[in-house]
C-alpha cells in the first residue's frame, strides 16, 4: 500500500454543473453533503455519475466556501475495518448526485484498519455561481472536531505505532539480537563440523550398524528357532539325566570304588606286567643297554660321510646336466625365444639352428661328398628338376610316316609292295605324358626344434 499520497484534484462533473443550473432556475440552494471513497483505478473525464467501486462514505464534518476565491474547503472522517488504498473519491449532493470527482491509477491516500482517517480537502468553484451552493455538515461535527483536537493534543495519539525513541531502542536491540544470532550461527557451524557434536548420543552410523547387527541376529534366531528349541529340549533332558546320575548309589559302576582299591594298594607287586624300578638299575648302569641301536658317536661319523657324498653328487650333477657351448638341444617343445629355452633348462643363451633342415654327421671318409666334411655347411634342396644328363638312357623313337606305293595283301601279310621308308623321330611330350616338373627329394620326416647354445 502507498504511504505517500498523490495530489487530489477534483473535477466538477457534468451532472454537478447541471445540478447548479437547476438550483439557480428553481431559486433553491444546492446542498453538498456526502464524501465517498473507492478502490477503482482510472482517470476521470467529468461525465461520471458515480464512482466505480465505492468502499466507504462519510458526511462532511466541516466546510466553508470563500466567496472571494470561490474555493470550497471541507473535512471528512473515514473509518474502515481493513486497510486499503483509495484511488477514487467523490462529493455528492444531498440527493446523491455526483457533484465532483477525483481519481487516479495511483493511490490518492491510504486508510488503515481501525484507525480514523481525517482528511481536509479543497476545490475551486471559480466557473460556477456559488451563491446557491451550500454545504450540509454532520450535526456531530463539533464533537468530531473536539476529538481531533484531543487526538492531536494526546501524548501518544497513535498507540498502535512505535515512537521514534522506542524504535531507536528496538533498533539497538535488533542489532544486538543480530550479533547474538551471528554468534550462535558461528557456534552452530562449528558444532555441525564436529565429528561427534553430541557425545552423549550414539552416532547414526553406529546406531544403524547396531540395528543391522540386531536384524541379522534376529534373522539368525528366527532361522534357527527350531534348532534352538531342540537344544532346549536336549538341555532339559541332560539336566534330568544328570540329576538321576547324581542321585544313583553307584553312578560309575565301571570304575572301582575307593574301598575296592585297598587290596591293590597293599599288594607287594600290584603291577606285575611292568618292570620294577629296582629292576631297571642294571639296565641303566650298562655301558650299552641297547646294542641293537647305533650310539651317537657312531652316527656322527656316518653323518659326516653322507654330507661329503652329497657335495660330490651335487658337483657331478652340475657337470652332467649342463650342455656345453656349441651343443645342440633337441626338443619337441615350441619355445618362442632363447629366454624361454633358458627358463626351461635353467642356463645358457640359445639360437635357433638348422631350421627346416635335417642333420648329417660330419664325415672323414674320402668317398663322401666334400660338403659333409665341414661343420655347419649346408646342402640339398626340397625339390630337384632333372637335367638331361640325369635322365635314364633310352632308345625310344617312332618312325616318321613315309611309306608310299602299292599296298600288298595276302601271302606274307599286309604291307607296301614297294616304296621308301620314313626316318625315326622322338615322341613329343604331349604323347608321352611327361610334364617336365621337379620331383620331391624329402624322405619321410618328423619335425623337431634345434637350439644351438651360443653362450
Amino acid at each position: 500500500m502507498a504511504n505517500k499520497p498523490n495530489p487530489i484534484i477534483f473535477k466538477i462533473t457534468d451532472e454537478g454543473r447541471l445540478a447548479v443550473l437547476d438550483a439557480q432556475k428553481q431559486g433553491i440552494s444546492l446542498s453538498l453533503k456526502t464524501f465517498v471513497a473507492g478502490t477503482s483505478k482510472y482517470v476521470p473525464n467529468g461525465r461520471e455519475t458515480r464512482i466505480k467501486a465505492e468502499a466507504m462514505r462519510s458526511d462532511i464534518v466541516t466546510s466553508g466556501i470563500e466567496k472571494e476565491s470561490k474555493s470550497l474547503r471541507f473535512s471528512v472522517t473515514l473509518n474502515s475495518v481493513m486497510s486499503r488504498d483509495i484511488y477514487e473519491v467523490g462529493l455528492l449532493t444531498s440527493d446523491n448526485k455526483l457533484f465532483a470527482i477525483a481519481a487516479s491509477t495511483e493511490p490518492l491516500f491510504t486508510v488503515y484498519a481501525n484507525v480514523t482517517f481525517v482528511g481536509s480537502f479543497g476545490m475551486s468553484l471559480s466557473d460556477l455561481d456559488v451563491s446557491n451552493i451550500t454545504v450540509t455538515t454532520d450535526p456531530d461535527s463539533a464533537i468530531v472536531i473536539k476529538m481531533i483536537e484531543d487526538h492531536l493534543a494526546a501524548p501518544d495519539p497513535h498507540p498502535q505505532y512505535v515512537k521514534a525513541d522506542k524504535l531507536a531502542q528496538l533498533d539497538k536491540k535488533v542489532d544486538k539480537l543480530g550479533e547474538n544470532i551471528n554468534s550462535a550461527s558461528n557456534n552452530l557451524a562449528e558444532h555441525l563440523k564436529a565429528p561427534n557434536p553430541h557425545p552423549q548420543y550414539t552416532l547414526k552410523t553406529e546406531h544403524d550398524a547396531h540395528v543391522k547387527q540386531y536384524d541379522a541376529l534376529k534373522k539368525l534366531v528366527d532361522t534357527n528357532a527350531g534348532t534352538i528349541a531342540q537344544h532346549g529340549k536336549d538341555i532339559n533332558k541332560v539336566s534330568t539325566d544328570l540329576d538321576s546320575h547324581v542321585k544313583a548309589a553307584d553312578p560309575h559302576a565301571q570304575y572301582a570304588k575307593k574301598t575296592d582299591l585297598s587290596a591293590h594298594t597293599s599288594a607287594a607287586d600290584p603291577h606285575p606286567q611292568y618292570a620294577k624300578k629296582t629292576d631297571l638299575s642294571t639296565h641303566a648302569d650298562s655301558t650299552d643297554p641297547h646294542p641293537q641301536y647305533l650310539q651317537d658317536k657312531d652316527l656322527a661319523g656316518m653323518k659326516k660321510q653322507i654330507e661329503e657324498l652329497q657335495k660330490q653328487l651335487t658337483a657331478a650333477q652340475g657337470k652332467v646336466t649342463e650342455m656345453p657351448i656349441g651343443s645342440v638341444y633337441v626338443t619337441t617343445n615350441d619355445y618362442k625365444s632363447s629366454a624361454e629355452v633358458n627358463t626351461a633348462l635353467g642356463y645358457g643363451t640359445w639360437a635357433r639352428f638348422a631350421e627346416g633342415k635335417t642333420l648329417v654327421g660330419m664325415s672323414t671318409k674320402a668317398a663322401d661328398p666334400a660338403w659333409t666334411k665341414t661343420l655347419k655347411s649346408s646342402f640339398g634342396a626340397y625339390e630337384h628338376k632333372l637335367v638331361a644328363e640325369e635322365m635314364p638312357s633310352t632308345a625310344l623313337k617312332v618312325r616318321e610316316a613315309g611309306y608310299h606305293g602299292a599296298r600288298r595283301h595276302g601271302g606274307g601279310g599286309t604291307g607296301y609292295a614297294s616304296g621308301s621308308q620314313g626316318k625315326m623321330i622322338p615322341l613329343p611330350t604331349s604323347e608321352t605324358g611327361w610334364k617336365d616338373k621337379p620331383h620331391n627329394n624329402v624322405q619321410p620326416s618328423i619335425v623337431v626344434a634345434y637350439w644351438l647354445r651360443t653362450a
